[in-house]
């Protein structure tokens, strides 16, 4: 047998339960000082739900889910690049809230249950493979991580693809592998591939790791390996994999939405050629080659551990955290910082034997399991102190979000048409079927997708384009937009109403006529800064609204105006909103 690095009386190297009774005064020490520190991390997460900026993709995942909501079809109605299970989950949920500007606040509440299951799931596996104190310190650390706790806070599909893949975790490492076991880790690995097509990489990776820690256990000796049970395992996990993916694909084949399906998470997601990884790419090169040392670590744990099946479950963490981020940074082809949400609490996982040094056999002396608490406790009052300090939860940054989608409310009625990047105005249909993120951005600029942005605003009479961050983001329907929009005056998310500017500097005492071109038929005022402006409109008299068609016109303002003029939809002049006069030095259009 070989012999252990640290003592059989240790519950680092017993699983929770079983360790002496010397040793639980400490559990009950790490369960004193951790407890409060779990309530200050779940208040500051309140508070940073309620306060941290809003990420594009959290409006996108919550107009598919308003999609559902309404009765349509995710793929077949609404274009969208993720896996359906999250969105169709949360749609009963979103119903709860109704049409509300502030929706991404309490959706963002029901995020809070599942940062919490991530931390139980971190807890449960460092137990099961240390003691139920490192398990609570690994599960405090990943909690305040500002990483994940940031990226958590967030409304997405991620959060769940979390969730599932540290459960998967907790099946395949709380006890020896059986064909029972091996069925229920299939069976949540294919919610996993529901909620994500990227468990793909974590399945490879964790497939490689397997491998890996297979081979250094017959290299480390120790207890045999029961290939034939162990064999017997793979076809239970195989069957328990396809379960919720193939009932997925046959809804979707009942909706008549299975090519649609197809289409958006498989091949809109498969960009030969494509890269958007910047140095990490550099990083991931230099972890190619640091694996063997990681392997190396992976063969002392194995050797040193009291047994060998306890001593492969913990190097598997090990390895499967160094063969993910390095897939990851070397080979992924675009990289986010959600791709990380269930990277960081096995990254917690992996370190937590390192905080406990000070109780090793080799190293301890008599206040030991003191020493290796404190140093847990540094390591989570520095996450905590850096959160804090950080400014994440001082200043709301959610409300410049927030205040477009009341206006895109109060101009628009349920059905009308919004044209947004990715879904930014939440319930109201798009004209544009595509989201415009790099992937489709990508494929237009090769041809693969056509731009075809301006016949569709026209076609549906789109009345507001919500440009976000800018309407650069547009692409070749910028000009378009430019030249048949206007922007609101002090609209912080660039919402633009159809209309232009017919002068840009004080008109003459007696004008001359003003031609221009209508290209969304509408109800239309001319108006200057604080007033309207009558006139001759088309050879007749104009004092107030009136619908243009789609074409020339022409306006003669009354004799003595002299204002900048500008044609402006009435549904926005009637709710009290006014164009914006100003332009940029670039051309594009400031605010006031």
């Amino acid at each position: 047998m070989s012999k252990p690095l640290i003592a059989n009386s240790s519950p680092i190297e017993n699983p929770a339960g079983t360790a002496a009774n010397e040793w639980r005064w400490a559990d009950r020490i790490a369960l004193l000082l951790t407890t409060p520190l779990f309530v200050v991390v779940l208040a500051m997460k309140v508070v940073c739900a309620l306060k941290y900026r809003v990420n594009s993709d959290e409006p996108q995942h919550l107009h598919v889910v308003w999609g559902w909501a309404n009765g349509l079809v995710q793929y077949r109605d609404i274009f969208d690049n993720h896996c359906p299970l999250f969105q169709m989950l949360y749609a009963p949920v979103f119903r709860l809230f109704g049409e509300r500007a502030d929706i991404i606040l309490p959706m963002r509440m029901t995020m809070l249950p599942l940062f919490a299951a991530c931390i139980w799931c971190a807890y449960r596996i460092a137990a099961a493979l240390y003691s139920r104190r490192a398990g609570l310190w690994t599960a405090l650390i990943a909690a305040a991580m500002p990483g994940f706790f940031l990226t958590s806070t967030e409304f997405r599909t991620d959060n769940l693809w979390a969730v599932l893949w540290l459960f998967a975790l907790l099946v395949l490492l709380s006890g020896t592998l059986t064909p029972k076991r091996a069925f229920l880790f299939g069976l949540v690995i294919g919610a996993a591939f529901g909620v994500s097509g990227k468990t793909s990489l974590l399945c490879v990776t964790l497939l490689l790791a397997a491998i890996v820690v297979l081979l250094l256990r017959c290299f480390a000796g120790g207890a045999r390996i029961e290939w034939r049970r162990l064999l017997s395992c793979v076809p239970a996990a195989i069957g328990g994999m396809v379960i919720i993916p193939g009932a997925l694909v046959l809804l979707f084949v009942a909706l008549g939405a299975w090519r649609q399906m197809y289409y958006c998470v498989v091949g809109h997601n498969i960009l030969p050629g494509y890269i958007r990884a910047g140095p990490l790419r550099a990083y991931g090169e230099r972890l190619l080659y640091a694996l063997p040392v990681v392997c190396g670590i992976g063969w002392l744990i194995i050797r040193f551990s009291a047994n060998a099946g306890l001593g492969a479950r913990r190097a598997l963490v090990v390895l499967w955290a160094a063969f993910y981020l390095t897939a990851l940074w070397r080979y992924w082809p675009d990289i986010t910082k959600e791709d990380y949400l269930p990277f960081y609490p096995v990254l917690a996982l992996a370190a937590a034997p390192l905080l406990f040094v000070p109780e090793w056999k080799r190293f301890r002396w008599r206040y030991g399991v003191v020493a290796g608490q404190a140093l847990a406790l540094i390591a989570a009052m520095v996450e905590i102190l850096w959160m804090k300090d950080s400014g994440y939860l001082r200043h709301d940054r959610t409300a410049k979000d927030i205040r477009p989608v009341a206006t895109v409310l109060r101009l628009t009625k349920p059905g009308e048409y919004v044209m947004d990047l990715k879904g930014d105005a939440i319930f109201r249909p798009r004209p544009y079927y595509y989201v415009l993120e790099p992937f489709t951005k990508q494929r237009i600029r090769m041809g693969w997708i056509r731009d075809d942005i301006p016949e569709r605003l026209v076609a549906t009479r789109t009345a507001v384009v919500f440009a976000g961050s800018g309407v650069i983001g547009f692409g070749g329907a910028l000009p378009f937009i430019a030249a048949n929009y206007i922007l609101l005056r002090e609209s912080e998310g660039r919402l633009e109403v159809p209309g232009k500017l017919l002068t840009k500097d004080a008109a003459a005492a007696s004008p001359a006529p003003i031609s221009f071109d209508v290209a969304i038929p509408a109800r239309y005022v001319i108006v200057a800064p604080d007033h309207l402006v009558a006139g001759v409109l088309d050879g007749t008299p104009f004092s107030g609204a009136r619908f243009l068609e789609a074409g020339a016109h022409e306006f003669r303002p009354t004799a003595g105006q002299r204002a900048p003029l500008a044609l402006f939809w009435t549904n926005a002049y009637e709710k009290g909103y006014l164009p914006s006069f100003s332009e940029g030095s670039d051309g594009k259009r400031g605010n006031d």
